[in-house]
């Protein structure tokens, strides 16, 4: 089957061996360890024996595409070894400007992307391995992500037909360092954050992938400042403009929320909290945050590396 998640979480099935698309609860069943992870690319599919053979999905424009890669997905032998794959046509007349490909940090394991463009004989135009990429921590609604923006230019997407995403050999078991919110949200105020211990993502092969490939006019109308922007972005949501003014009980309220939020240690919402309390002119809401952060932190060891 193949599952197609558009920005508005609409689920569309298929039949037929092809690029496997991403849904929430694919979250769940991918390996949820590195060793997972290799032993699921070990084993055997009957898809594909070669570049003809392989199950093409148009990519559109501005929109948000998610790829899993597991043991749903079709397979593609290499001079290495078998990888799982997407395989997608590229829209042709288009005034493509960039692709953004973003693997998702999940279960402390991220996807090594390689991307491979075709013309459209399948003769191998460029290759963007792992080591170009590089790591874009957690930010309001998007995770902790290895991200590659890759500039198009006409002459590239005039012979270009077809992409393909598959894991790069050469960076298995290479690691990434994750940023914690703590240290992001310090590091914004300009202020010390507390010693933690430190995290990272190893490179797999298999995970989830998002795919933007954007056109010229909304490139534009981004460095412009225009409202059109592509699906999913930040931007996208309303934007709070100016400052309303909080009542005391409302302050408290939040107050109350970024403290729960915490004590969860969800620090994204919390940190979401923060921001919105600060755009309604609540100026104690950041003090709160770490006052709450310090709290938890003294019941825990000082780790240092």
């Amino acid at each position: 089957m193949k599952k197609i998640l558009s920005v508005a979480l609409l689920i569309l099935f298929q039949s037929g061996c092809s690029t496997r698309f991403y849904s929430s609860a694919d979250m769940n069943s991918l390996p949820a360890t590195s060793e997972a992870s290799f032993a699921a690319a070990s084993t055997d599919s009957s898809c594909c024996d070669s570049l003809q053979s392989i199950p093409l999905t148009p990519l559109p424009l501005d929109t948000q595409t998610f790829s899993t890669f597991d043991n749903g997905s079709p397979k593609l032998k290499f001079a290495e070894n078998k990888r799982f794959i997407s395989a997608y046509q590229l829209p042709q007349n288009a005034d493509i400007s960039q692709l953004d490909v973003e693997a998702i940090v999940i279960n402390k394991t991220v996807f090594a992307p390689l991307v491979l463009f075709y013309d459209a004989q399948w003769n191998k135009l460029s290759q963007i391995n792992s080591e170009t990429f590089s790591y874009s921590p957690a930010r309001f609604t998007d995770p902790d992500r290895f991200k590659n923006s890759i500039s198009l230019t006409s002459a590239d997407t005039a012979q270009a037909r077809y992409l393909i995403i598959t894991s790069d050999p050469q960076a298995y078991n290479e690691k990434i360092q994750l940023a914690h919110p703590e240290e992001l949200y310090a590091k914004n105020r300009g202020i010390i954050a507390l010693k933690r211990q430190k995290t990272y993502a190893a490179l797999v092969p298999t995970g989830v992938v998002r795919l933007t490939l954007k056109s010229k006019s909304i490139i534009t109308e981004m460095l412009s400042g225009g409202s059109s922007q592509p699906a999913g972005s930040l931007s996208s949501y309303k934007k709070v403009t100016g400052v309303v003014s909080s009542t005391a009980a409302e302050s408290d309220l939040r107050h109350k929320a970024i403290k729960t939020a915490v004590d969860k240690k969800d620090f994204s919402t919390a940190m979401r909290l923060v921001k919105e309390a600060e755009q309604a002119g609540d100026k104690e809401a950041g003090q709160l945050f770490i006052e709450a952060l310090q709290q938890i932190q003294q019941s825990a060891p000082d780790i240092t590396e």
